[in-house]
């Protein structure tokens, strides 16, 4: 064998060798790319760090964004709140949870869909990766640690709550060094014809008022909301479940 079929030999070797390491490279590269997570409605493929999230209900724009995450796209009376005003300047409404608009958000071209609406799982899955939670499955501290899973930020939630419950502990010292502790709170929402009552998991703050603070509801709060999350009362009821009182928060949306 001469010497130029040698040199031509090893340099055809050297050039398998490196594509070879290149191709596994770049398969190693598409691999990391994605992962799987497993939830209440089974295993779906995710980016590895998702980019383009919308949020298709309210309730969990929150979690998403005190994860550090600005949504491409979001629904519900988040665009309506001073609390997100700021924070949603460049975010895409894609309308309430009743009228979503399926078009609006495949223009918005996400790379993750995040739900509590099982009606419009399958319609948005083809559109891109959706995670359904259903409302009420997790508590506020759970579905943070939730969203972080779907968002990659596990350890950024973590840092969220040890933060929130350092806060919580602060007020919580100031709260009752002008209050009593043993005040009767409730909380409320009213119509026309009758009165919501919240207990402490179904949101309007009753976690922190009644599980993180301590406080208590009536008696009469307590038996009728505390274990379904809320009730209803007519007008006519307000003195039975009302009348002992203390303080009573009236939310409004």
């Amino acid at each position: 064998m001469n010497v130029q079929k040698k040199a031509l030999i090893f340099t055809t070797l050297i050039l398998v060798l490196l594509l070879s390491a290149c191709g596994s490279n770049q398969t190693k590269e598409t691999v990391a790319e994605t992962r799987t997570y497993s939830g209440v409605s089974g295993e779906v493929q995710l980016p590895a760090d998702p980019e383009r999230v919308v949020v298709i209900d309210q309730d969990y724009v929150g979690d998403v964004l005190a994860l550090g995450v600005t949504p491409v796209g979001a629904g519900g009376w988040v665009f309506e709140t001073p609390y997100y005003s700021e924070l949603l300047n460049e975010v895409e409404n894609i309308g309430d949870k009743t009228s979503t608009s399926v078009e609006s958000v495949t223009m918005l071209n996400p790379d993750t869909i995040i739900t509590y609406d099982d009606t419009l799982t399958e319609q948005l899955s083809q559109i891109a990766p959706t995670v359904l939670i259903p409302y009420g499955t997790y508590d506020y501290r759970e579905r943070l640690i939730e969203i972080g899973k779907i968002l990659n930020k596990e350890e950024k939630a973590q840092e969220v709550l040890a933060e929130f419950d350092k806060k919580v502990a602060e007020k919580k010292d100031e709260l009752f060094k002008q209050v009593d502790p043993g005040l009767k709170v409730v909380i409320i929402e009213a119509s026309d014809k009758e009165i919501f009552l919240y207990g402490k998991s179904f949101g309007r703050g009753g976690e922190i008022f009644y599980n993180l603070f301590g406080l208590h509801a009536t008696d009469k709060v307590e038996e009728a909301a505390f274990e379904q999350g809320w009730a209803r009362i007519s007008l006519e009821a307000i003195p039975e479940y009302l009348g002992e009182a203390d303080h009573i928060l009236w939310c409004s949306r």
